[in-house]
């Protein structure tokens, strides 16, 4: 019996993870009827009639562009999605969450189906306005489908960082490290650079404190590598140079100077007293939009470095960064939508499971399994409490 368990217990998340997008798929075929947003963006944003075709979508992101925001990327995906229809999107959302978790288990070394049920649970279960970001059809394609593009993209970063710096190394007998990664070959490496130069526009392109963030993130890495080599990939510094000018299109869309004179209006606050405003929401969005994420997170990095005293890699700091990078960035918004949260979230979270997994063999294999099951369960509650209210 021990056997035969040991031998399926590697697919069983299979069929939670069935359950669960079964469950994501009824909830966005009950919400139906478009919410907020999601009504404005299924129009042509100058004419105000249902959308026919992609030329009214063109026609709508370049006044969107001058008028109301920068956000030209997302609301694009979203307009295609609005024009394909709704039963459309209510089957393309579940493999949308799909392909979050699957991008952001490329993040361990130990990879496997129960590090895909934990990223796609956990994102769920830790992320308290879920509702926002991954039912909400505007909310989704802001943040949900934009971090599908991004975190492969901040991946590789860290790959080449940590393989540059022997941070992704296997512990020699002798405790030494030793550098097992392969580097990519030329080939590869010419490839990549068009690649990036789409992908980094496209990173930099998503939200106004994630792009920001991650340029930053990038910049790190390529400084970590020439300091260690002498020399940077060209794909690496293709990515950042465009994912900074994504970011630039994003910030300085005319439309965000409306919004934002509009939003200072509507307060009454200039200078300090506005400043002082943004840190107090940038600190609250800290202790009560991470609520959840927080702690697990803490207790991760005290059982990792507090109790096992193990080794932070580079890549470690810079999905520690970006997060922090991004929560401080929103003090220079007239407002803190608490949606934006959600990048936080997703860098914690893949951080997080990355500390537990590296350190997999101090820790029970039931436990482990346990607590991806309770994620699992948490999330399946917050969405049934959706379905039957």
């Amino acid at each position: 019996m021990k056997e035969f368990f040991k031998k399926i217990e590697p697919f069983l998340p299979i069929p939670l993870i069935g359950v669960f997008l079964w469950i994501y798929y009824l909830c966005n075929v009950k919400l139906g009827v478009y919410a907020q947003d999601d009504i404005l963006y299924s129009t042509n944003l100058v004419t105000g009639e249902p959308l026919r075709n992609f030329a009214d979508i063109v026609e709508s992101q370049i006044w969107h562009y001058s008028n109301w925001g920068g956000r030209t990327v997302a609301h694009t995906i979203l307009q295609i999605l609005f024009l394909a229809g709704d039963r459309f999107i209510d089957i393309f959302n579940p493999f949308a969450c799909l392909a979050f978790a699957a991008v952001g288990n490329i993040y361990f070394k130990r990879k496997n189906l129960w590090t895909l049920l934990a990223v796609l649970a956990g994102i769920f279960a830790l992320n308290p306005i879920w509702y926002e970001t991954q039912l909400w059809q505007t909310g989704i394609a802001n943040y949900l489908y934009l971090a599908i593009i991004y975190l492969p993209v901040v991946y590789l970063y860290i790959k080449e960082t940590e393989m540059v710096t022997a941070g992704s190394s296997e512990p020699a007998k002798d405790g030494e490290l030793k550098d097992t990664a392969k580097k990519p070959g030329k080939a590869l490496e010419i490839i990549l650079i068009p690649v990036m130069a789409i992908l980094g526009l496209l990173s930099g392109w998503s939200n106004e404190n994630m792009g920001a963030a991650i340029f930053l993130g990038m910049a790190v890495c390529i400084v970590l590598v020439i300091r260690k080599n002498k020399k940077c990939p060209a794909w690496m510094i293709v990515g950042a140079v465009f994912t900074l000018i994504g970011s630039a299109l994003l910030v300085l869309a005319p439309g965000n100077y409306s919004r934002a004179d509009e939003a200072l209006t509507q307060t009454d606050l200039s200078g300090m007293k506005a400043l002082l405003l943004r840190s107090y929401m940038v600190t609250f969005a800290f202790f009560v939009y991470l609520s959840h994420m927080l702690p697990v997170f803490l207790a991760s990095v005290v059982f990792y470095k507090g109790i096992r005293r193990a080794k932070w890699f580079k890549g470690d700091y810079i999905l520690m960064g970006i997060p922090a990078l991004a929560l401080a960035a929103m003090v220079m918004t007239p407002h803190f939508p608490h949606r934006a949260i959600f990048g936080i979230c997703a860098f914690l979270l893949i951080l997080t499971i990355r500390l537990i997994d590296r350190e997999k063999e101090s820790i029970p294999a039931f436990l482990r399994r346990l607590a991806v099951v309770i994620l699992w369960a948490a999330g399946i509650y917050r969405m049934l409490i959706f379905y039957f209210e």
